[in-house]
């Protein structure tokens, strides 16, 4: 019940050992964003722009708070499409680690959240080296795999260790949509380079190349393909919150939700 959730709006759990910190919103309408991409592997171009600075504008705010996520991935998204076009609603699932770069290194829990298929190759390393550049990293994962369809480091039926080694190779799939797409899949690329001082400098900046270079303004409202008729699923979203409590309690229930859900 809604009265239920204002109330006690914060939980607790064990997830893979750990123990996690979560806040319980209200449902809000999407699928995540991986079960989008296994139903419609190739979204319009529009869609595809709108989500990443959707997640970009959530990302700028937390870090901004001085905290960095370093855990993104398709799964950290719920995405409600619109039968009429318009800008997709968005809803970041998760804070990821929710923690300064300085503090990270001492909470970092490999394998905890994202993948190693997702995760910048510094933070493969050790010790991990977290900056704001790896979160840029992973809004280029997302928006790399966007365009592309499918995970940019495949790790299907793979193991952790071959993962790892792929990722420090930089052996990447090759970026197969580029003739409809050439601006934004530029954009993508610069973001999963493997040198941090490579990527963008922050996450404004990668969504101010979507709109100039790649012509994804928005508001606007364009009819999309014929093909396109996305069905909406409505969810509830448990937010992950992790590391220490004190990170929450630093943080009003009302900042953590202008964080987390973007329209």
């Amino acid at each position: 019940p809604a009265s239920r959730v204002s109330d006690s709006p914060y939980g607790r759990a064990v997830v893979r050992d750990q123990l996690r910190y979560y806040c319980i919103l209200q449902p809000v309408p999407g699928e995540p964003l991986r079960a989008l991409l296994r139903r419609r592997p190739q979204l319009w171009i529009y869609h595809v722009g709108w989500i990443v600075q959707s997640l970009g504008s959530a990302i700028a705010q937390l870090h901004a708070k001085g905290l960095l996520h370093a855990a993104l991935s398709p799964d950290s998204l719920l995405v409600a499409l619109d039968d009429a076009g318009g800008v997709p609603q968005v809803t970041l699932t998760d804070l990821g680690y929710a923690t300064s770069a300085a503090d990270l290194p001492g909470l970092w829990h490999d394998g905890a959240f994202a993948p190693p298929a997702y995760r910048a190759p510094e933070m493969l390393a050790t010790p991990v080296r977290p900056s704001l550049a790896g979160d840029i990293y992973g809004m280029g994962m997302v928006l790399y795999e966007l365009l592309i369809g499918t995970p940019p480091y495949d790790y299907r039926g793979r193991g952790d260790r071959a993962v790892v080694a792929a990722v420090a190779q930089g052996a990447i799939l090759p970026m197969a949509r580029t003739e409809d797409v050439g601006p934004v899949a530029q954009i993508a690329e610069q973001a999963v380079r493997r040198s941090p001082a490579e990527r963008q400098a922050d996450a404004p900046t990668l969504v101010r190349q979507l709109i100039r270079d790649g012509g994804i303004t928005r508001p606007r409202i364009v009819e999309p393909p014929a093909w396109q008729n996305p069905r909406v699923l409505v969810g509830s979203a448990i937010v992950l919150l992790t590391g220490a409590f004190v990170i929450l309690a630093a943080m009003s229930f009302a900042e953590i939700i202008d964080l987390l859900v973007v329209r």
